[in-house]
């Protein structure tokens, strides 16, 4: 076995800034990658594709991937959900009730209803969202549920969730635990 690093740029040169935040194995083998500064990557075992708007796909910030049951690739950015079909690219509007995203003291944007940081199917199906800062939203193939704590605001800061083998779902958040 040999290991070797493949570029995923054109010019051979990624920003210092640009980090691959999250990656995917899909059910045909392909890898898809997320970063924080180029949007996202699909490498097929010989050949990087990276989607831009030209591809229906116009975001450059992935946090979260999840291929489902029935071979849809999920996408969680800074800027909403998405859902690629293996051919085309859909944003999926999450209804909530904030209008805005909150600011911290110093101006800067750290809370984003539609920010999505993580993904996950559970057993029976549903797909559950994390926020920054804004809970929890779980789809049923129909409608949307929000959960959001009442404590705030770093419970709400979802960064990860998985299930039990009792399909228990545990909700990981920035500084406050699970």
């Amino acid at each position: 076995n040999k290991t070797e690093i493949i570029s995923t740029s054109t010019n051979n040169e990624i920003s210092k800034n640009d980090n691959v935040h999250f990656g995917l194995q899909d059910k045909i083998g392909r890898l898809w990658f997320g970063t924080t500064v180029s949007g996202l990557y699909c490498y097929d075992g010989n050949t990087f594709t990276h989607f831009t708007a030209n591809d229906g796909f116009d975001e450059t910030c992935v946090f979260s991937l999840l291929e489902d049951k029935v071979g849809n690739i999920w996408i969680g950015t800074s800027n909403g959900l998405y859902k690629y079909d293996g051919k085309t690219f859909s944003k999926v509007n999450i209804p909530h009730s904030y209008i805005a995203s909150k600011p911290d003291a110093m101006g800067n944007i750290v809370y984003n209803p539609n920010c999505i940081l993580s993904i996950l199917q559970d057993r029976n199906g549903n797909l559950w969202f994390g926020s920054m800062g804004f809970g929890v939203y779980k789809y049923d193939g129909k409608e949307f549920s929000y959960f959001l704590s009442p404590k705030e605001p770093n419970y709400n800061l979802i960064q990860c969730i998985t299930e039990d083998n009792k399909g228990i779902l545990f909700f990981g958040t920035r500084g406050e635990g699970v």
